[in-house]
């Protein structure tokens, strides 16, 4: 199950942490900088991320990012419950939407994190 409108868990930047380290694992290079997430599955996240990084990436890339993830959050389960908790689908789904004016799916929020080198990688 993918939590792609984060009406389900809170996890306060451990999801972030996870798919950075995972990231890194995959292309070699520090996540500086990911893509929204809010409304959109795993590969096109992966595949938008890589875009101001410079790297050009492909479906088997993704793959192997996808493989070390479950792994990560394994690792990441107690930090995970220490820093995060499940929301109530009904009550966060309002919630979320009364925050952002509009339905909590397709709310785009960008990183802070700047990129401070951009390089061209083929992976």
């Amino acid at each position: 199950m993918w939590d792609i409108n984060h009406a389900l868990v809170v996890t306060r930047a451990v999801g972030r942490e996870v798919f950075g380290h995972c990231f890194e694992q995959v292309t070699g290079y520090p996540m500086c900088e990911q893509a929204a997430d809010d409304g959109m599955p795993e590969p096109v996240i992966f595949r938008e991320t890589t875009k101001p990084h410079g790297i050009i990436s492909a479906r088997p890339v993704f793959e192997n990012f996808a493989q070390f993830c479950p792994e990560q959050h394994q690792l990441c389960a107690g930090e995970l419950r220490e820093r995060g908790h499940a929301l109530s689908p009904p009550t966060s789904l309002l919630d979320r939407s009364s925050r952002v004016g509009r339905p909590p799916t397709g709310y785009a929020a960008r990183s802070a994190l700047p990129c401070r080198e951009r390089q061209v990688l083929r992976v």
